[in-house]
């Protein structure tokens, strides 16, 4: 930490076997029924995202703090222009999970964020930090000279998951990673979600509408992700996952 800047440290991956019993079970059931492809069109998953009242197991003891620092916001188009970049994107990440190619996968980014930000683009140069809060703390992102190792890890992980996918642990382990490293000048989190779209093996005809859930979380998505980046507690953001994609794809 230094003065009111907390430094983000690099991604430790999890060992996926260390996770508790109960998540990998969990998991696995998952899996199964992500692998029937069956899910619930736009209209009904976010009926069950603003009404459904089980959804409240999704937030964390420490939502009504988080809330309190952080108002909600929503961009009502997010998930839509989301699908409509994955849609052009499906031939590129079906060759990047074939074999290990850094400048491809580098590739595949650099063209996420220029779908996303709807101008050209390129893995970010110089540092990045999250906004200033009321405290006036903010976060620095890794430096960009770790941006390639840590796409290249990212890559490799994918690769040695692949014949496991869909996978919920793998989607979640490299959503995370790429939050963590902030590949991108802006965009990070849409892309992070179109991501985690393609490892659980979905298309735009079956998208799962993450971001409007995790409003439903209120902060508990957050809170999660970083207890499983500085804690190495992965078992509650699984579960949260596992939760939602149960109720978003209607088993």
């Amino acid at each position: 930490m230094e003065g009111n800047v907390v430094e983000r440290k690099l991604l430790l991956y999890p060992d996926l076997k260390s996770l508790a019993v109960e998540t990998l079970q969990y998991v696995d059931r998952t899996n199964k029924l992500l692998a029937l492809h069956g899910h619930r069109n736009r209209a009904e998953q976010l009926q069950i995202i603003h009404s459904d009242e089980s959804l409240a197991v999704l937030r964390h003891s420490l939502s009504p703090y988080y809330m309190l620092r952080n108002p909600p916001t929503q961009a009502a188009s997010r998930s839509l222009s989301e699908i409509e970049v994955m849609s052009n994107l499906t031939q590129l990440f079906a060759g990047c999970i074939e074999q290990y190619r850094p400048l491809q996968f580098y590739n595949f980014i650099e063209t996420l964020g220029c779908l996303l930000l709807e101008k050209p683009t390129s893995l970010r140069k110089g540092p990045i930090f999250t906004t200033v809060d009321r405290q006036g703390s903010r976060v620095k992102y890794p430096d960009a000279d770790h941006i390639e190792p840590a796409l290249n890890n990212m890559h490799r992980f994918i690769l040695s998951r692949k014949d496991s996918l869909p996978d919920v642990a793998t989607a979640v382990v490299v959503s995370t990673a790429l939050l963590n490293c902030h590949p991108l000048v802006d965009g990070n989190g849409r892309a992070a979600r179109i991501l985690l779209n393609f490892l659980l093996l979905r298309s735009p005809q079956n998208y799962l509408y993450f971001y409007d859930a995790y409003s439903a979380a209120q902060g508990g998505y957050q809170i999660r992700i970083r207890m499983a980046e500085t804690l190495g507690d992965w078992d509650e953001l699984m579960g949260f996952y596992c939760f939602l994609i149960g109720r978003m794809c209607g088993g």
